[in-house]
């Protein structure tokens, strides 16, 4: 199962590089807007909506049955969505690639999602984020143990 998603990531990061020479039509916000409607898709599993916004080549490869399965297998190695905790774009080979740092109850994770000029999704991968933004008023203050003698640090 691991094997299998494993390898569906891959061929979408290759469609992901494969796909070029695409001027982007959409603002980044209306790009922002998609991916955040594509995921809340996912996390509503209305897998039937989130599959529509696909592009042939992302439909092709990842059918909603194997979307499904994809979520669910995350879901199972990262437990429930917990929510957003921010917000990235950029534009690569023509497409808007915006980046939404997802918390997960295990993670955090960036999910990448590729929005062609038409509008629908041309790629899709969840990475592991080392480095979440943390939340506002959630500062950590952390002390030195009694034992460590800050005196011998240069």
């Amino acid at each position: 199962m691991l094997k299998t998603t494993r390898n569906i990531l891959i061929i979408i990061a290759i469609l992901l590089l494969a796909i070029g020479g695409i001027t982007s039509a959409q603002t980044e916000d209306e790009a922002i807007t998609i991916a955040r409607q594509f995921l809340q898709s996912l996390v509503d599993e209305d897998f039937d909506s989130a599959v529509a916004m696909f592009d042939d080549a992302m439909l092709a490869a990842l059918p909603r049955e194997v979307a499904e399965e994809t979520w669910a297998t995350l879901i199972s190695q990262v437990g429930e969505y917990q929510g957003e905790l921010g917000v990235s774009v950029q534009e690569m080979q023509g497409l808007q690639v915006i980046t939404i740092i997802t918390q997960f109850e295990a993670l955090a994770l960036d999910a990448i999602i590729a929005i062609n000029a038409d509008g629908t999704i041309g790629g899709l991968n969840f990475v592991p984020n080392y480095n979440p933004p943390q939340p506002e008023g959630d500062e950590t203050v952390s002390e030195l143990p009694d034992y460590v003698n800050t005196d011998s640090f240069i």
